[in-house]
């Protein structure tokens, strides 16, 4: 039967944004779902494992974590992995020296949680530095490959994990829908 309303919204949520840069949806982790979170998580441990049985591919990124965005998912994901490594990695890698893992937090903008208070920023931004996260601002990502993420100034930066927190869009049927 019909249903009488006076509005109607549909929240058919969002998806990752990729802001054209070319190979992020190919070669990044989105963190937005569960299963994006599952699929890192098992992503990680693979890196630890494979650096563990040949530590010789940490320098070629095998054991570097680039988290684009600042905003909050980027900054939690970012202070997460670094306890990770720090805490429970330590002890379950003691001969890899997980101390060669690098987190790197990389936002296009001049400071971390745009939305929040300078005092807030400086906070959240100090946080993450004594947790040996290197952080990297007004550096935009111009592209993400397999096996490195290069920077709009043209560093090029060996990884084999690029979790991507630089934000969300409206999903695509609201605009298949054509409403206002």
């Amino acid at each position: 039967p019909p249903l009488p309303f006076d509005h109607l919204v549909l929240a058919v949520g969002a998806t990752t944004s990729w802001f054209g840069i070319p190979g992020a949806a190919e070669h990044s982790l989105p963190l937005y779902t569960l299963q994006d979170a599952t699929r890192l998580r098992n992503h990680v441990i693979a890196r630890f494992e494979a650096a563990d049985a040949d530590p010789a591919l940490v320098d070629d990124g095998e054991l570097t974590f680039v988290v684009v965005g600042g905003g909050p998912t980027g900054v939690e994901t970012a202070g997460a992995l670094a306890e990770l490594f720090a805490v429970v990695f330590k002890r379950d890698y003691p001969a890899l020296g997980v101390g060669r893992a690098r987190v790197v937090l990389a936002e296009a903008r001049d400071a971390l949680l745009g939305q929040l208070h300078t005092a807030s920023q400086r906070r959240a931004l100090d946080a993450l530095r004594a947790r040996r996260v290197e952080v990297r601002l007004d550096e935009p990502v111009a592209e993400v490959a397999p096996d490195h993420v290069r920077f709009a100034a043209g560093d090029v930066l060996p990884a084999r994990t690029v979790i991507w927190a630089a934000g969300v869009r409206a999903h695509p049927l609201a605009e298949a829908l054509g409403l206002p």
